[in-house]
């Protein structure tokens, strides 16, 4: 799991960004013409010994139109979280070019 560093946070509170900890991204729902209506979410927890431990049975939606991967490195288990989003070779979302809109699997 991905951890902001101190400057990221600072710069997110800056941007009046709202921040949701303990939280690791699931998926993302989708209507039937493609757009985001949700981000799944499980909770995390973290144990005594530092490690972060995700609990399955503990999942939430937070409501949404658009995701934004904000980490400034590669996606990871974000990508896998995101399906039915397509990506290109360089991890990029694919998207229509006469709409904009992102191409779903």
């Amino acid at each position: 799991m991905f951890q902001a560093v101190p400057e990221e946070v600072d710069l997110g509170r800056n941007e009046k960004c709202e921040f949701i900890p303990f939280a690791q991204p699931k998926g993302v729902k989708v209507t039937a013409d493609g757009r985001i209506t949700a981000l799944e979410c499980y909770r995390v927890e973290k144990t005594l010994d530092g490690k972060i431990v995700v609990d399955k049975d503990s999942d939430f939606d937070l409501k949404c139109d658009f995701v934004i991967s904000a980490y400034g490195s590669a996606l990871g288990p974000f990508a896998e979280a995101c399906k039915p989003v397509v990506f290109d070779e360089d991890g990029n979302t694919d998207y229509d070019t006469n709409t904009g809109m992102f191409l779903f699997l």
